[in-house]
């Protein structure tokens, strides 16, 4: 046995493992907004009493989405067609056809990864 400093303890130690998935209770929709992220984002602003904000414009969804997804703003031409667009998914559809665009995607993430996993990388963001 070792000598030990006088009132040296041991912590515990214990793994935790992480928490399980679990499907938290939905709240009833509202104003028909079915989407399960909008019903609890309700639910929080109704418990705080906060007011819900308004929707934004079609040209801001396009600037957040495009810089969200690929990094880039939409083209003049792409901001001209969406908003000239009447369909009622035009949301949707947009977000889906930038999520498809494999290679616009990836070259935009990949300097998030390079981040999070510490590659060496320089200039373009593309691991050298």
């Amino acid at each position: 046995d070792l000598p030990w400093e006088a009132g040296y303890s041991f912590g515990i130690v214990a793994y935790e493992p992480p928490l399980k998935p679990r499907r938290p209770d939905l709240p009833l929709a509202e104003d028909c907004r079915n989407h399960p992220i909008d019903r609890l984002i309700d639910r929080y602003l109704s418990q705080h009493e906060l007011p819900r904000p308004a929707p934004i414009d079609d040209a801001t969804f396009l600037r957040r989405v495009h810089l969200d997804l690929v990094g880039l703003l939409p083209t003049p031409e792409e901001l001209k067609a969406f908003l000239a667009d009447c369909s009622v998914d035009k949301r949707t559809l947009k977000i889906r056809e930038l999520l498809a665009d494999d290679t616009a995607y990836a070259d935009h993430w990949l300097s998030f990864f390079n981040d999070l996993l510490r590659n060496d990388y320089s200039g373009t963001g593309f691991i050298t």
